[in-house]
């Protein structure tokens, strides 16, 4: 997460309006904190830490966009592909990621959502930055293709159906 809050002082110092809420708690946490003080992002970068579900989709719903730029860790870690980008192309929020793991195996770069290298702040801030000017009508087939890709291909009950049917052509 702190590739973006890098990208957001980018943002802000190019003048583009946004708000960046940060859900959950982790072990970054004040490190991210200490980030949005030294960076003066207070007025733009919110935590609010862990939040019951009802809550999120409240927040989801009015989300704009939904950013998880994630990032091989220190150690080597991956985290494969993320839920949480599942469910945000699913419900219809746009989604910017990036190049990690198995996350372009779900959100194909510029149809079903944005992707941008890793560990590259400014070139989040660049794709943020580009999507704050796209319109509806730009958004609406790239969330169609998002859900259609989530409910056709990380679908559990659709990935049954077609493996009993391989199953039953054998």
């Amino acid at each position: 997460m702190h590739v973006a809050i890098e990208a957001c002082r980018q943002l802000k110092e190019q003048g583009v309006a946004f708000r960046y809420r940060i859900l959950g708690i982790g072990p970054w946490e004040r490190r991210l904190r200490t980030l949005i003080e030294q960076y003066q992002l207070e007025d733009v970068v919110e935590m609010p830490g862990f939040k019951p579900s009802h809550e999120v989709k409240a927040m989801l719903d009015d989300a704009d966009v939904f950013l998880l730029p994630s990032v091989t860790g220190a150690d080597g870690d991956m985290e494969g592909i993320p839920v949480a980008l599942m469910e945000a192309m699913a419900v219809g929020i746009p989604v910017v990621s990036t190049l990690h793991s198995g996350i372009p195996e779900l959100v194909e770069a510029d149809k079903s959502g944005w992707l941008v290298p890793e560990n590259d702040a400014r070139a989040l801030a660049q794709r943020l930055a580009a999507f704050s000017q796209l319109d509806t009508d730009e958004l609406a087939p790239v969330v169609k293709c998002a859900r259609e890709k989530v409910e056709h291909d990380f679908n559990q009950q659709v990935i049954n159906r077609e493996l009993a049917s391989l199953l039953q052509a054998l």
